[in-house]
């Protein structure tokens, strides 16, 4: 593979912002939703503060691509697509990198979206482009070893976008004789709602003023309250809205709860939801799940449990202490501002990028993640849940094999 021709910016160490200027980057973007905020858009509107010369395009023409220094692909599965990256954008020496936030081969078959990634191929063109394009990055470093098959692999974890919505704002309708318990989360993790099932019960019945907040689908939150039997008086829907909007209607949550089963796509995945809760100051029980183990000093900045009796305890400790859930939110909001506000951790994109140009023109090795997730014996049940033995799962990345 040819080395690619980009600008001199990456050639030299980055430490003054006002070199941005002279980058020139395109962006491919999955979507509009979080994923493309977090990953594109928004480190995109913070590195043109600095000036940087970026585009962000959801389709756009192979010219328009090549008009960039430094071509980004967000989660691209199309095969036209990868042609393109492959053949066009390579060969015009452009340094291209892919980037993911997911473990796309991890994937549980009772996800919505694994019909999505394991038809038609787009698994393979997944796999394809992040080996042999000149990198990639992602959000954690766990999801950095499950793709350790790719070139150069730089980490560039999801952070707050403090100065571009809203984060601050309160319903006027909440109630403050009310203890709120806040769920948010999309078709994808219904899988992760069992964990917190018959913990919610519990507290619900043992406390008649605390209220479940369900921040999700219409659809969703009426099955959780239906198949939960959950007392309809003391549930909240807050109806999805617009990524714009979302920071605002995390207000309506006292407590967070993050559930989230132990499989490898979710070990894999983010902190984003105790990032979100956090920037409002709201203290968060997750699942003891990396990479939320990781951020979160339980008892301090928020708190972990393993089942049933952890977030009982967890969640009434929090209903009964008014003073420490706000001292808890409150170091949680301070682990945010210190560790993961964009205005502090935008610069790392720049240099993720030089990181991987430097890999491809051989000035440098390439990182090596390890592989963070737990062993998994050949005859042990695979953790994707498809119910066969992991040696003889189809969609599970076997790695060590």
């Amino acid at each position: 593979m040819d080395t690619p021709k980009i600008t001199s910016l990456l050639d030299s160490p980055i430490a003054d912002p006002t070199l941005y200027s002279r980058l020139k980057v395109r962006a491919l973007v999955a979507d509009m939703a979080a994923c493309g905020h977090y990953r594109i858009l928004n480190p995109a509107w913070y590195l043109r503060k600095y000036g940087a010369d970026i585009e962000c395009f959801q389709h756009c023409s192979t010219k328009q691509l090549l008009e960039g220094d430094i071509i980004i692909a967000q989660r691209q599965y199309d095969r036209n697509v990868a042609n393109t990256l492959l053949a066009d954008c390579i060969k015009a020496g452009k340094l291209v990198i892919y980037e993911a936030d997911d473990n796309f081969n991890a994937i549980v078959p009772s996800s919505p979206v694994f019909g999505i990634y394991h038809t038609e191929g787009r698994l393979v063109v997944i796999n394809s482009l992040v080996k042999n394009l000149h990198g990639l990055t992602v959000s954690t470093q766990e999801l950095a070893g499950d793709y350790s098959f790719a070139r150069a692999v730089e980490v560039l974890p999801n952070s707050i976008d403090f100065e571009m919505r809203d984060w601050t704002w309160m319903p006027e309708e909440k109630d403050p004789n009310f203890v709120y318990l806040l769920y948010t989360g999309g078709s994808t993790h219904q899988g992760d709602l069992p964990t917190i099932c018959e913990p919610v019960r519990i507290i619900l019945k043992k406390y008649p003023h605390v209220k479940l907040a369900l921040f999700t689908s219409v659809h969703t939150a009426e099955k959780i309250v239906q198949e939960w039997e959950l007392p309809t008086e003391q549930i909240q829907m807050v109806h999805p809205v617009s990524f714009k909007e979302y920071p605002k209607y995390l207000g309506w949550g006292d407590i967070g709860l993050v559930p989230l089963e132990n499989t490898r796509f979710n070990a894999a995945k983010s902190n984003l939801r105790y990032l979100e809760m956090a920037a409002r100051s709201i203290p968060v029980v997750s699942s003891a799940v990396p990479p939320y183990s990781m951020t979160i000093r339980n008892g301090k900045n928020g708190m972990t449990a393993q089942n049933t009796r952890e977030w009982v305890e967890a969640i009434s400790y929090l209903v009964e202490n008014q003073d420490r859930r706000r001292e808890i939110g409150a170091l949680a909001y301070r682990t945010v501002k210190d560790e993961f506000d964009m205005a502090k951790n935008v610069h790392m994109w720049p240099r993720a990028w030089k990181a991987i140009a430097d890999v491809t023109s051989g000035r440098a090795a390439p990182r090596r993640w390890p592989v963070l997730y737990g062993r998994v014996g050949r005859n042990s049940p695979c953790p994707c849940g498809c119910g066969k033995k992991y040696k003889a799962c189809e969609t599970y990345p076997a790695y060590g094999r």
